[in-house]
């Protein structure tokens, strides 16, 4: 036996074997429905990555005080202007300000840098 007769015998053999496999009636409806389930779960796991990240970025911006915190912004913006309401009260009772109102300023600004920095 020759290597052509080998293949012919195999091709013969192949197709005699074609009407042996069938595919069932309901393969494909199989086939859909199981790639839609499979779609369905990937999008299910996508979303819930994404909110547990999400969750996950929110903790860690908040424990590392990333996060501005609402209730001190008020407190801060109160606390600064108590402190120039005082000192503007001072140097008008003062008749000549003169150098005064330089340095109350500059004290002013460093206490305002110093409670916006404790505020972030």
């Amino acid at each position: 036996m020759n290597e052509f007769d080998q293949i012919e015998s195999l091709e013969l053999a192949i197709r005699r074997a074609g009407n042996y496999v069938a595919p069932s009636e309901d393969l494909r409806p199989k086939t859909l429905e199981a790639a839609r389930a499979a779609r369905v779960q990937r999008r299910t796991n996508w979303r819930f990555g994404a909110i547990l990240a999400a969750v996950l970025l929110v903790a860690i911006c908040q424990a590392t005080g990333q996060l501005p915190d609402p209730g001190k912004q008020p407190l801060v913006a109160a606390a600064i202007n108590h402190e120039f309401a005082d000192r503007q009260q001072t140097l008008q009772q003062s008749a000549h300000p003169g150098w005064a109102l330089y340095e109350a300023f500059c004290e002013l600004r460093t206490k305002q840098a110093a409670l916006f920095k404790d505020s972030l």
